[in-house]
């Protein structure tokens, strides 16, 4: 009788352990792989602010015919970082991450192959400008292309064309490939720049040289000047290589972008940085930036302060209102150096 008994149990945990082994879990993952063929194109050009009319990228010269603005992009790489995402997934990482770079001035369709299980996606690409020979961040920290962050000060830099950067993000549905066996999908991402820039232009740099050569010749510190009212376009940019200016923004500045969803997501209260003005075309160009915005037009508030050679204020602008919209350039001219005073 026990005998009979053992054998009943016996039969029993056999079954159970059976139908455990053979039981599948209620979302398996489909041993399918996809191979899926990423192109990326570059963005389009930006276009002026309000009318979107043709923009000269100042990254090879602004304001044609180039003078005296010539950056080596030679120094600097186009990085591409790539997110995959299994938007059904609980876990926060991705299911790849690639980075790659190439030449800066290399703006030809990007291709990346990876293969895929039969699910959901979300594909991310984030495009920026980082020092050769690494690809580590420069002007963008980018741990997650969901919080994209500028750097802090003193970090901080602006009147460079290499903070120019550009995203896109796409939802791929693979699951019809479900069961199928040497299958491939074909994707084209379009880079989109989530920036708008400002540059601000004074006209006036032959007059300031005048004025201040006559009534404060101090304002050249060392600078050795010609005595005469018709100055050079050189002796211009001498003056104002010696010349600092100071840039601040008043109120709330936009800081983070999420390249998942294409909206800045975090600001913070001023932001601060220093340049040099330099010479283009006969006018000086004070200082420019790149500025997150999201897609409706808005506006920033800048303060500028320019400084002499000895470290005495040459003029201080305030106030500057400066509307700003997704990849368009606005350009605030006017006559920014100051008025002496004729006694």
């Amino acid at each position: 009788m026990k005998k009979t008994e053992y054998i009943l149990l016996i039969v029993v945990l056999m079954l159970t352990m059976a139908g455990c082994v053979h039981q599948w879990p209620e979302n398996p993952i489909d041993p399918t792989e996809v191979d899926v063929n990423i192109w990326v194109d570059a963005p389009v050009e930006m276009t002026q602010y309000p009318n979107g009319a043709a923009w000269v990228d100042t990254r090879l010269g602004t304001f044609e015919p180039k003078e005296a603005y010539d950056v080596d992009t030679s120094l600097y790489f186009r990085r591409y970082i790539v997110e995959i995402n299994d938007v059904q997934s609980p876990q926060p990482d991705p299911v790849i991450r690639k980075v790659f770079t190439r030449s800066a001035g290399d703006t030809s369709a990007v291709n990346l192959e990876v293969s895929l299980h039969a699910v959901t996606y979300s594909i991310v690409v984030w495009q920026d400008f980082v020092y050769k020979p690494a690809a580590e961040d420069r002007y963008y920290l980018t741990d997650t292309l969901s919080r994209i962050h500028i750097q802090d000060m003193p970090d901080y830099t602006g009147s460079t064309d290499f903070k120019d950067a550009a995203y896109c993000s796409k939802v791929l549905d693979l699951n019809e490939h479900e069961g199928q066996y040497f299958t491939t999908e074909d994707v084209t991402l379009k880079l989109l720049r989530p920036l708008a820039k400002v540059v601000f232009v004074a006209t006036d740099i032959d007059k300031f040289y005048y004025r201040a050569m006559q009534h404060s010749p101090s304002i050249f510190g060392s600078l050795e000047v010609s005595d005469a009212a018709a100055t050079t376009l050189a002796e211009q940019r001498a003056l104002l290589a010696t010349l600092s200016n100071t840039v601040s923004v008043s109120g709330y500045f936009p800081s983070g972008f999420n390249a998942v969803s294409g909206r800045p997501n975090d600001a913070v209260l001023g932001y601060t940085f220093q340049t040099v003005p330099f010479m283009v075309n006969k006018r000086a160009v004070l200082a420019f930036d790149y500025v997150f915005v999201g897609e409706n037009q808005t506006s920033i508030t800048v303060n500028m302060q320019l400084f002499g050679p000895n470290g005495d204020v040459v003029n201080t602008i305030s106030d500057l209102v400066v509307p700003i919209a997704r990849n368009q350039v606005t350009i605030v001219e006017d006559e920014f150096f100051p008025v002496f005073d004729e006694c």
